[in-house]
């Protein structure tokens, strides 16, 4: 397994964090008529916002506050941070992992065997097959 380390984590933090940014960015981009393509995101409605943008404007005042913007981010935080004590250490970053393991390896014996698979895998034919 490859060791996780705090720079890697600020690192995929900063990652994702900066995709949310650009984003928002784009909404507002449309927002104000600086965009006329809308690539499949507009979703038509209550002045043309975008997907996601309704959910981020908590108080629907058609403005993303700092707030509002880091709401998402700090809920998946909290629910990923188990202990409550302010970081995600890897074991707690790694939980869901873990945990859906622990669902598929039906007989506890530390492995996932073809059998164990949902049957949704298991009845799909392989190109190799």
């Amino acid at each position: 397994m490859a060791k996780f380390t705090k720079k890697t984590l600020i690192i995929g933090s900063s990652l994702s964090l900066a995709g949310i940014l650009a984003a928002s960015l784009a909404v507002a981009a449309v927002k104000h008529g600086k965009h006329h393509h809308h690539h499949g995101a507009y979703m038509g409605g209550k002045h043309g916002k975008m997907m996601g943008y309704h959910k981020l404007d908590a108080n629907d005042d058609d403005a993303i506050s700092l707030t509002e913007f880091q709401q998402p981010l700090k809920k998946r935080f909290e629910a990923r941070d188990l202990n409550q004590d302010g970081v995600i250490s890897v074991d707690e970053y790694l939980q869901p992992a873990t945990d859906r393991f622990a669902k598929l390896d039906a007989d506890a014996n530390g492995m996932i065997g073809f059998d164990e698979l949902p049957r949704r895998h298991r009845d799909k034919k392989g190109s190799d097959s």
